[in-house]
Order: structure tokens, then C-alpha cells, then sequence
């Protein structure tokens, strides 16, 4: 069984690095739940959100930097020289989002960079030391198809309760909070005086409302004879 991945179809304007890691996530095990960053309007956010079933929870950012001709371990991966080294811009869009969750001090979410045209050796010579509560780094080895139990070293010890889950879920993929406003179910407020009901049916409603329950003697009166 594949891995629960949503939406399944990734979308057509996907970045090349970013699809490879797609096909990589969608052929895990089902016992992960992965989401991927639909929201155009945060276009500096994490590109995925995995959470295996017991809880643990992994956020991971794909970066589309090319490996260059090796020099010395501090300066063979740089990219361009009026950019920034290696991994810097992708960390600061995981750390930015993290703090932006407020969550408690035990260690419950990790995070994780891919960079899925660098060979992992390089990708770790190039990095001088990880900070503390940094993201993970991890070469184009990681999407091999017999690499699937490796994911498993990037997750937390730690699992994540479901409040904190929802609310890491709410803040990555903004697009299914509902409004207060648009819900069925708004605040309650209670209504002494007499007065029609605020949720009629209009005429299409009541007709399959009707429809449906023509057999029922407690509604049969109040459906229209047809």
C-alpha cells in the first residue's frame, strides 16, 4: 500500500526537484499521512507535511540547488557567489514557519531539507555543523526506491498530540479552515422571541425534503399535495 498523500495529482506547474520528491513520498508506506503546500499566497512555506499514523510529525523543503565542481569541503557547494550558501534561504522558510506554530519546548516536530540534485556526500561536506534545533539535511539518495525505511531516522521520538497536530495541519494548508462565518454550526445564540426559524429551506430544499419523506406521517402535512 502507497502512502496517503494529498491532493494525489500533484500539479502541473510543479518544479522538477519538488515532483521527484512526490513520487518518492507517494510510494512510502500507508502508514504516513503527507500533504503537500497548496497555498500561492505563501509561496515561502515548507513543501510538505508528513505525519506518520502514531503522531509523529516531519516538515520538509525541497531545494533545487545543483551540486558544482568540488574544491575545498567549506566552498564546493556554495551557489553562485551573490547568493546565499548552500541550504541557508531553505532553513530560514522551516524555522520562520516553526516559530510561527508557538509550540512547546519538548522536541515534537522535525524538519527536513532534500536536495534531490546533490549526492548526500556532498551535501554533508558541504554543511559545517547543523544548529541547534536545525533542519536535517539529505541527498538525492533519500528518493531511491529501497531508500523508504531511511525516512524513518528524520521523524521525532516525541509524538504529537492531536490539537497540535490540527494546528500545524491549519497553519501548512490554509485552504481547508472554513470560516466561523461560512460553518453550519455558529456560535449559539439563544432566541426568546417568538419567530421564524433563521435555516428555511428554499423551494428546491423543501421539494427534496419532501420527495424523501412523503411516507412519513409526522411530515406528510407539511409538504405541499402533489
Amino acid at each position: 500500500m502507497m502512502a496517503h498523500i494529498l491532493p494525489d495529482i500533484p500539479p502541473i506547474s510543479l518544479p522538477g526537484e519538488v515532483l521527484r520528491v512526490f513520487r518518492t513520498l507517494k510510494a512510502l508506506p500507508d502508514s504516513l499521512f503527507i500533504w503537500h503546500h497548496l497555498a500561492p499566497w505563501q509561496p515561502n512555506a515548507p513543501d510538505f507535511l508528513i505525519i506518520h499514523q502514531d503522531g509523529r510529525a516531519l516538515l520538509v523543503k525541497v531545494s533545487s540547488a545543483a551540486a558544482r565542481p568540488a574544491r575545498r569541503a567549506a566552498q564546493f557547494l556554495l551557489l553562485e557567489s551573490e547568493r546565499a550558501p548552500l541550504g541557508v534561504a531553505e532553513a530560514k522558510v522551516l524555522t520562520d514557519f516553526v516559530a510561527t506554530l508557538k509550540l512547546p519546548d519538548e522536541k515534537m516536530l522535525e524538519t527536513l531539507i532534500i536536495f534531490p540534485n546533490i549526492p548526500d556526500e556532498q551535501v554533508q561536506a558541504g554543511r559545517l555543523a547543523r544548529d541547534d534545533g536545525g533542519p536535517a539535511w539529505a541527498g538525492k539518495e533519500l528518493l531511491n526506491p529501497e531508500a523508504g525505511d531511511s525516512w524513518n531516522r528524520f521523524f521525532p521520538s516525541a509524538k504529537m498530540n492531536f490539537l497540535w497536530l490540527e494546528k500545524v495541519r491549519q497553519r501548512f494548508t490554509p485552504e481547508i479552515v472554513i470560516p466561523a462565518e461560512m460553518t453550519v454550526r455558529p456560535p449559539l445564540q439563544r432566541r426568546l422571541e417568538a419567530g421564524l426559524s433563521d435555516y428555511l429551506l428554499d423551494y428546491d430544499q423543501e421539494w427534496a425534503a419532501c420527495s424523501q419523506t412523503s411516507s412519513s406521517s409526522a411530515l406528510k402535512g407539511l409538504c405541499p399535495a402533489t
